[in-house]
């Protein structure tokens, strides 16, 4: 009898099993289609009078378990390849953005990740180039450019290139980053990337095209291109370690880009390479020429033609001025009687080379006893048109002689190419926006 229940006892345990197996088998399939279920549910009240707003539908997904932003990513790509992207009034696009908003980039990196191993399509590319112009950093680039890579189409070009600006804005080691790894062998990638870094509007921006010009010749003329718009938007004079290889290669002179060269040494109001637009104005070809002439006018504001004769005779006339003569008028702004400084002044002001150093050493004359010079001083300061005095010019606003107030705040609106407020610390606030 105990042998009877014995094997009994196994034969039910064994039934048991195998039942368990059997309804194991049929449940594995459901759970992933109940919890698909459930995000397409909460997904579709959105926009609905019920739903709630985004934050809290957004919520409520990533509640749903680990697998809710692999979701939410995928629906964000089909939604995307039906052409929801140019609706950007779409509640379900809104929820879903906002989820990648509330997890943060250490839920949705491994998703990104894995998609792009995966032959990503357009809706994917879009979906991950997009969330990391949202919220990327630095350590994001990798993925930024593997995306770009990928988009071979260049389906998601702007959206790569408005990427690569935020996330430098957002994080200045991206700089670091970008300037080592940039794919020089995907064409269809750089230019965006340079366009990116253009785009920041920062002074480390220009530091990285100008070591791409130098380092890189596949990158060199698109850089030159760049550099020269991010110039007119920032403040001179630029480190000379930055021109010194640009110089440098303009004397070598590449004909295929040796006119952007001449532009943007002009732009970039480099004094020490007048000699050698001197030389291009003489030797080059037309377009050569053009260029230099114009690197010449843009950088001393003179309007002489294309004769190197009238340029050479002036600039014979200008450096002698700087080794001879500069001490001594610069000497005499600082100890000079009043007559001796208004003549130095005078002699500066038809000085159009070293605007920089010129206006930094008229900037004392300010602060001079005599209210003519220090006016005399404002003026030339206008002229002369450097940032690098707004400081002392501000300063000059709190004077008690009301002359030299005005002669300070119209050389202010001159350098700064507008009007100005009159209030000093109102426009002190706007001296990081001055050219």
């Amino acid at each position: 009898m105990n042998t009877r229940l014995r094997r009994n006892a196994l034969l039910f345990v064994a039934l048991a099993a195998s039942w368990s197996s059997v309804v194991a088998q049929d449940r594995a399939p459901t759970e992933p289609r109940r919890a698909a279920g459930r995000f397409e549910a909460v997904l579709s009240r959105a926009g609905g009078p019920y739903g709630g707003d985004a934050v809290d539908l957004a919520r409520e997904i990533l509640d749903l378990g680990n697998d809710a932003v692999d979701r939410s990513f995928d629906a964000l790509a089909r939604e995307i390849d039906r052409g929801a992207e140019t609706s950007s009034d779409s509640p379900r696009l809104v929820v879903l953005w906002t989820v990648f908003d509330l997890a943060g980039r250490a839920r949705w990196r491994p998703v990104i990740d894995r998609r792009l191993d995966a032959s990503p399509g357009h809706g994917v590319l879009a979906a991950s180039t997009t969330i990391l112009r949202d919220g990327g950093t630095a350590q994001d680039l990798d993925l930024l450019l593997r995306a770009g890579q990928l988009d071979l189409a260049g389906e998601c070009r702007e959206e790569f290139q408005a990427a690569v600006t935020q996330i430098l804005s957002r994080d200045a080691n991206g700089f670091g980053v970008l300037e080592a790894t940039i794919p020089l062998d995907q064409e269809h990638v750089w230019p965006a990337v340079v366009a990116g870094v253009e785009d920041t509007r920062r002074a480390r921006a220009a530091e990285v095209l100008v070591h791409w010009i130098e380092r890189h010749k596949v990158l060199r003329l698109a850089c030159l291109q760049h550099l020269s718009r991010l110039a007119l938007s920032l403040p001179k004079p630029f480190p000379e370690d930055w021109v010194t290889g640009l110089r440098s290669l303009l004397e070598r002179g590449e004909s295929d880009t040796l006119p952007d060269l001449l532009v943007c040494l002009g732009r970039l109001e480099d004094d020490a390479s007048i000699p050698l637009y001197l030389r291009w104005l003489k030797e080059g070809e037309h377009a050569v020429r053009k260029n230099a002439l114009w690197a010449l006018q843009y950088t001393t504001r003179l309007t002489f033609d294309e004769d190197p004769k009238a340029w050479l005779v002036w600039w014979r006339d200008e450096s002698t001025w700087w080794e001879k003569e500069s001490v001594s008028a610069f000497a005499s702004l600082r100890r000079g009687t009043k007559a001796e400084k208004v003549a130095a002044l005078n002699a500066i002001d038809v000085r159009r080379t070293g605007r920089h150093r010129l206006a930094a050493e008229v900037a004392p004359a300010l602060r001079d006893r005599d209210p003519d010079v220090a006016c005399l001083a404002a003026f030339q300061l206008g002229n002369l048109g450097s940032p690098v005095v707004v400081d002392d010019l501000i300063d000059a606003l709190g004077s008690t002689t009301a002359s030299l107030e005005r002669a300070a705040h119209e050389a202010l609106e001159r350098i700064a190419r507008r009007k100005l407020p009159e209030d000093a610390e109102a426009i002190r606030s706007l001296v990081g926006h001055l050219p």
